[in-house]
């Protein structure tokens, strides 16, 4: 079958952009005949919370993009859909995160569906956005609507589509698992690469990813102090970028022990060395206040790392309470130092393998490309 990818692609920075990678390359590896349309630009620096749009590393897989399509670009649409239609595909895949999209994700997939087009499907991250946006239902249903078929990567997703898109058929509408991230590979053990991030104590408690008031790294900040008295030897490394303000995680890293024991890679870090801090880490803590799903779960069970987390959204969909990793309730700094302090305290890491090996065997890209298969044909 033919498919063509539309969305972000490097060098172009961030979860989605590696998420479209990874599924370019596992349908060509299934023999499909794939192409990659991206974006010539994508937000506009005056909406853009981070420091720059795009990857100063090298691309982890090469997807050959196209970058042809400007998100506030009409003209770009047409020329877009011009190109698509060209190319005679079975299906068009589309990631679908943020009401942004709405407007030329609407407009670009009605013009490809006129007469006999590909049959557009969208992979919702998201349906509910984590931050308000200006007319944000009115864009999401606008940009949604015109769907052939649609993936919602956790029940939570499945079930925030269905209330909003009540009118589509349940055949078109698939719940399949974030795919676990495998493109961050590193060769490095856990004492090299502590030795490489220049961290000597026994402990590291990992959080990675952007940072935005809905993941909670203040929580855990605030749950830092009494983990560091309860066992010492413990550093909390924070891996990214804040989007937003960053005044309240300063005030916290500048006060004891937090200033003393832990570490802030406050920049966006390119491919190539995400593998480092994964592998340097005891277990990842991720005390999100509200998720749809997490990209950052799947990097960890990639590693062979177990999880904290919050039990919101479709976080317990992934996370095995005892097996693959422990779940605290949000917002709850108290619970979320006693789960740290039971994990190291009892060598979890080591019991837990087994529920983290069986987790990353559970998401891996096969039922993805199957769904996308069944709806390109229906």
């Amino acid at each position: 079958m033919r498919f063509i990818l539309v969305g972000p692609a490097h060098p172009f920075r961030g979860g989605i952009a590696q998420y479209l990678a990874v599924l370019y390359q596992k349908l060509r590896e299934k023999g499909h005949d794939v192409h990659f349309i991206s974006f010539n630009r994508q937000f506009p620096r005056l909406i853009f919370p981070g420091q720059t749009q795009k990857d100063t590393g090298d691309a982890t897989i090469d997807v050959h993009p196209e970058p042809r399509l400007g998100p506030l670009n009409p003209l770009s649409w047409w020329t877009t859909a011009r190109a698509i239609r060209a190319l005679k595909a079975d299906a068009v895949i589309f990631k679908w995160w943020v009401p942004f999209f709405g407007p030329s994700y609407g407009c670009l997939v009605r013009m490809i569906r006129r007469g006999r087009g590909p049959r557009p499907i969208a992979i919702l991250d998201n349906v509910v956005p984590h931050e308000g946006w200006p007319m944000g239902k009115f864009w999401t249903r606008f940009g949604l609507s015109p769907f052939h078929g649609y993936v919602a990567q956790s029940e939570t997703v499945h079930k925030e589509f269905m209330e909003r898109f009540p009118e589509v058929p349940q055949d078109r509408i698939r719940r399949v698992h974030h795919p676990l991230y495998d493109c961050y590979p590193s060769s490095l053990t856990r004492e090299q690469a502590r030795q490489k991030l220049g961290i000597h104590e026994p402990h590291v408690l990992l959080f990675f990813g952007f940072i935005k008031p809905y993941k909670g790294l203040v929580d855990l900040l605030d749950a830092f102090p009494e983990i560091h008295r309860e066992l010492g030897g413990v550093r909390l490394l924070v891996v990214g970028e804040v989007y937003g303000e960053r005044e309240e995680y300063d005030q916290r890293m500048a006060q004891s022990p937090l200033k003393e024991a832990a570490t802030w890679i406050d920049h966006y870090v390119p491919n190539e060395e995400v593998g480092i801090y994964f592998r340097a880490a005891d277990v990842a803590v991720l005390p999100y206040r509200s998720a749809s799903q997490s990209g950052i779960i799947q990097i960890a069970y990639a590693h062979g790392l177990p999880v904290i987390t919050t039990r919101v959204g479709g976080l317990p969909e992934v996370v095995a309470e005892g097996e693959s990793g422990l779940m605290v309730p949000p917002q709850d700094p108290r619970s979320l130092a006693e789960a740290c302090i039971r994990f190291l305290k009892e060598g979890l890491g080591e019991k837990l393998q087994p529920g983290v090996e069986k987790a990353a065997g559970r998401f891996g890209w096969e039922p993805l490309i199957q769904v996308i298969e069944e709806l390109a044909k229906q």
